[in-house]
């Protein structure tokens, strides 16, 4: 599953109504996820994460119980949510962080760096390497 809306063209891949759209790509079915737009790098596109993280949990309780939930995200909001999905289906868990977020954007200078930033993303990238060993 991913968002759909297109990061690099800025657009929607949903038509208008839709929030969701399952469609067979190579023989694997991929799930489009309606998400808040943004044009810019400002705080739409932190509400896009979250967005994303809130509609895939509600949408995905509405499905079967998977056996695995896997987390791949640049952002941690994703494997927040793939976090409770797999505790509320009992299914097993794994993140895959492929970017150490925020730190890649402090780095750029995209993001201040601060003390209770770098604190609660400390914890969240903590929590996720607990529970993927369980």
């Amino acid at each position: 599953m991913a968002s759909s809306f297109d990061l690099k063209t800025r657009t929607e891949r949903l038509n208008e109504g839709e929030k969701y759209r399952i469609e067979n790509i190579n023989g694997v079915k991929f799930l489009w996820i309606r998400t808040f737009p943004y044009k810019t790098n400002d705080y739409k596109r932190f509400i896009n994460m979250i967005s994303f993280a809130i509609n895939s949990y509600k949408l995905l309780k509405k499905f079967e119980r998977p056996d695995v939930i896997i987390a791949s995200s640049v952002h941690p909001f994703t494997c927040i949510a793939g976090y409770y999905l797999a505790r509320n289906f009992n299914a097993r868990y794994i993140a895959e962080i492929r970017d150490l977020w925020p730190e890649t954007l402090i780095d750029m200078g995209a993001m201040k760096k601060t003390v209770f930033l770098q604190r609660c993303f400390m914890q969240l990238k903590s929590l996720f390497m607990i529970e993927q060993k369980r």
